[in-house]
């Protein structure tokens, strides 16, 4: 019915997804539920332009149509249009590739994830440094007039991150 250059591959190894996405122009992705999707990530890290519903973080991934096209919905005569413009539009899909590439390199690599993480885990270890500043001006007042304060000591140093 039209489809005779469609092949359902089935399951494949990482580096037969990575080539596969290296030679395809477009990675549609009409889901209705997605968290923030690592085959977006992964299609963006091969430089190939996407076309997904707009769900989860995709805007995280593509703010504007520059870095890829987002479907209004997942009805097929929607998808359907959005792929015949897309094959109409070879020159507009390779700058959303590029695009693409660029920011899951500036935004989504793995030193960019452990600095944003190490970032958090130093936020929240400062949140409650901060919170404690009250408790020790306290108790540094009490132990100043001799009140003990057992029952209410609080040690913070001995928290981690995680």
């Amino acid at each position: 019915a039209g489809l005779s250059n469609v092949v359902v591959a089935g399951k494949l190894s990482a580096s037969d997804v990575a080539a596969l996405m290296d030679e395809s122009d477009l990675f549609c992705l009409p889901t209705r539920s997605e968290g923030f999707s690592t085959s977006l990530l992964e299609a963006a890290a091969c430089a190939t332009p996407a076309l997904i519903t707009d769900v989860g973080g995709v805007a995280e991934m593509i703010p504007d149509e520059a870095y890829g096209t987002v479907l209004a919905d997942a009805r097929p005569a929607t998808i359907a249009t959005a792929i015949e413009k897309a094959a109409d539009e070879k020159g507009r899909l390779a700058k959303q590739g590029a695009l693409s590439f660029e920011r899951v390199r500036a935004l989504y690599s793995w030193e960019c994830t452990a600095r944003a993480v190490a970032d958090a885990c130093q936020d929240a270890i400062d949140s409650l440094l901060v919170a404690a500043r009250p408790l020790v001006a306290v108790e540094r007042h009490f132990l100043d007039e001799g009140i003990e304060l057992r029952a209410h000591e609080r040690d913070l140093r001995g928290q981690r991150c995680g």
